[in-house]
Parts: C-alpha cells; sequence; structure tokens
C-alpha cells in the first residue's frame, strides 16, 4: 500500500504541473480524499485588483466629455476584492497538494495557517502526458473514449519530439488523406535547418542595373 501511495503520489505531482482542467481536479481530490493525509492548512492571499476601464477612479467619462456615470465594469474602481483561499494541505507518498476548502474577504487569521501569496505556478514536466493519462484511467470512467476524442483534432507541429508522437499518429488514423501533413498548404518542418521539407530559396534574375 506505500509503495502505491508513492506511486500515486509521482503521477499526480507530475500531471499536476501541466494540467488543470475541472475534470482533472475533480479527480485529484478524489484521489487525495481517499489516499492522502491531512497535514495542515494553508491560506492563499489575492491582492485586489483595480479595473483597467476606469483606471481604479470608479467613474466612467464619456470620451467626448459630455457625461460621466458609474463604472460599467467595476464597483469604485476595484474590479476583483482581496480575497482569501483556505486550502487543506495533503501528503500523498513524497508530494504535498493542496485543495481549495473556500474564499473569503475577511482575513481569516490563524497561526497554525501558513500563508502563500498569489498563484502558484508549476514548473513544465515532460513526464506529465503520461503521468495525467496513467492517473485519469485510474480515476475517470471512460476516460479511453474521452481521451480519444480530444486527441490528435490538430497537428502538432515540432512532430520529431516523442510526446509529440501518439497524438500526430492519432490525428492521421482520424482523418487520413485530409490530415494537415498530407495537404498541400502545410509543409512539415525540418527539424535541422528549421525550414519545410523541400523548401526552395527563391530566385532572381540576375538584371544589370
Amino acid at each position: 500500500m506505500k509503495i502505491y501511495k508513492k506511486f500515486l503520489g509521482f503521477i499526480l505531482h507530475h500531471s499536476n504541473r501541466n494540467f488543470s482542467s475541472p475534470i482533472f481536479y475533480e479527480n485529484k481530490k478524489k484521489c487525495l480524499e481517499k489516499h492522502g493525509q491531512k497535514i495542515k492548512f494553508n491560506i492563499q492571499e489575492f491582492p485586489e485588483i483595480y479595473c483597467n476601464r476606469c483606471g481604479g477612479s470608479g467613474i466612467h467619462e464619456s470620451p467626448f466629455g459630455s457625461y460621466q456615470d458609474d463604472c460599467w465594469h467595476c464597483f469604485n474602481g476595484i474590479y476583483k476584492r482581496k480575497s482569501w483561499v483556505i486550502l487543506q494541505k495533503y501528503q500523498l507518498g513524497n508530494y504535498v497538494f493542496h485543495i481549495p476548502l473556500e474564499r473569503v474577504y475577511v482575513n481569516p487569521v490563524l497561526k497554525t495557517y501558513d500563508y502563500i501569496d498569489g498563484y502558484i505556478e508549476h514548473k513544465f514536466s515532460k513526464k506529465a502526458p503520461a503521468c495525467h493519462f496513467i492517473f485519469m484511467l485510474l480515476y475517470q470512467e471512460e476516460w479511453l473514449s474521452i481521451w480519444w476524442k480530444e486527441t490528435g483534432n490538430g497537428w502538432r507541429a515540432w512532430w520529431w519530439k516523442p510526446y509529440n508522437w501518439i497524438p500526430n499518429i492519432i490525428h492521421v488514423i482520424k482523418n487520413g488523406k485530409d490530415s494537415l501533413c498530407f495537404r498541400k498548404d502545410f509543409h512539415l518542418v525540418n527539424p535541422f535547418t528549421k525550414k519545410p521539407f523541400f523548401y526552395k530559396e527563391e530566385e532572381y534574375e540576375d538584371f544589370p542595373f
């Protein structure tokens, strides 16, 4: 069981770096509530955002200077109020995760909370696509049909990179002769020269100017 939790923690950690869809977060919560260990709370603080339309004044002015009115896009110059999100902190395997519990507009001052200033940024992970696929396969019913429907709908230009092979193969299977890579107005890029294959330099006649 301990090894399984470490495995879940690993694939969830890498999936969480690159994916942020509602369906992923729903399954992340399901996984952590079942297998994760609650360790403490965090508070994530978001500063207020002033309105760009009125410059934070709260007053909408006619471009011709004929009238003034309350700004239609904000409340007294504030587009988004200052807020705090209470996060439940979980330990799963060797990794730590957060699940939002509640958004409040009055500072919940508690000594047991650790503050997080603003958004949490996740670094890109090359392992994310494979980990995300395995994680969703474990927790989402009919994931294979959802994945097939959403994959291969376009052509990934950096086709020579391994993580683009499967989506591009599926794109060709789905579209056949109508695939982007077979169209005359689409050119596969040579990964070495960064130019389309069969690239031809423009020729100019040498006039004696």
